[in-house]
């Protein structure tokens, strides 16, 4: 079901990720497909100061800041727990093509949670492979 304006969402429709973290219910549409990756091996420039690299951040996103996250690196239609979703996402930033059945963090390992402007979210260290670089921007 949609999750209108205004309305919570049933707890039962918010997914659980590894290690037990779940967005806490907010009124409002929310999105829970949608993540952003910190390769290692960048410019710590091109990141937040307490960034972890190597990682994949798990977002609980309002739908109405789906532009604006866009613009921050945010990606859809998946999560770091998941293979690479090749009609979303089909290149690396370099513009190479994403092989199929690539996991987005491989060996996800929870790290920590936080909010930034209201805006829930998880990170996870990929500890058995690298996250994929899909281009900036990083923050």
């Amino acid at each position: 079901r949609t999750v209108a304006a205004g309305e919570m969402p049933r707890h039962d429709e918010i997914p659980v990720w590894a290690s037990g973290q779940q967005c806490k219910p907010r009124a409002g549409s929310m999105m829970f497909d949608a993540y952003n990756t910190s390769p290692a091996g960048l410019s710590p420039k091109l990141f937040p100061k307490d960034a972890i690299h190597n990682a994949c951040t798990q977002i609980c996103l309002p739908q109405g800041v789906k532009l604006a996250a866009s613009n921050h690196g945010v990606r859809y239609g998946g999560s770091c727990f998941d293979e690479n979703n090749g009609e979303e996402n089909p290149f690396f930033g370099d513009g190479s093509p994403i092989p199929e059945h690539t996991a987005v963090c491989p060996g996800a390992v929870f790290e920590k949670e936080g909010a930034m402007s209201g805006v829930q979210f998880f990170t996870y260290s990929c500890k058995e492979g690298e996250v994929i670089d899909y281009g900036g921007p990083y923050k």
